[in-house]
């Protein structure tokens, strides 16, 4: 079955009903591989694997999906414009303070514990420095925006860089 994209509906142009029906037709497309999948080729842990990486997956989709949603009924168009703008620095900050210690850490064969320390302290120290920088120029960022709510939220939401810190090394050594 192939679905076709509606990029004009009859009531003009809806991006959303795009991203429905490309989610709709990727699931399509990732469930019709697994059904033709030769089982006996593969060695069903690798298949259970793969099962639960999907899973796994469409799972964390799905929540942050109708997190989105529920977040979008409960606040007015303006207040989510601020939690976006949030979301860019809080985003950046992450990126940055994660510095690929983690993907270094799973594809290393012999990881030792100095090197969970190291990473660690690296990613805490990090986000400290973007915890301590967004602190003090979250007056400036919201002048920037013309948006005088915004100090107070960048000062709280910025917390969220050196709580995710704290656990983010940790994760790391599961998945390994």
């Amino acid at each position: 079955m192939y679905f076709r994209i509606p990029f004009n509906s009859p009531r003009g142009k809806r991006p959303e009903l795009f991203l429905f029906f490309l989610l709709v037709e990727s699931a399509y497309v990732v469930l019709s591989f697994q059904i033709y999948i030769n089982v006996s080729a593969l060695s069903k842990t690798v298949f259970k694997g793969v099962v639960w990486s999907l899973l796994n997956t469409f799972g964390k989709f799905a929540l942050k999906f109708f997190f989105a949603l529920a977040i979008t009924r409960i606040l007015t168009p303006r207040d989510y414009g601020l939690v976006a703008y949030m979301g860019l620095f809080l985003g950046v900050a992450s990126w940055l303070s994660e510095g690929g210690f983690g993907t270094a850490l799973i594809q290393k064969k012999e990881a030792i514990d100095i090197d969970f320390s190291t990473a660690f302290y690296f990613n805490f120290s990090v986000s400290t420095f973007f915890f301590v920088l967004y602190f003090f120029l979250a007056p400036w960022v919201a002048g920037f925006f013309n948006e005088p709510e915004l100090t107070m939220i960048m000062r709280v939401t910025s917390l969220n860089i050196v709580f995710n810190s704290l656990c983010y090394i940790h994760h790391i050594k599961l998945i390994k």
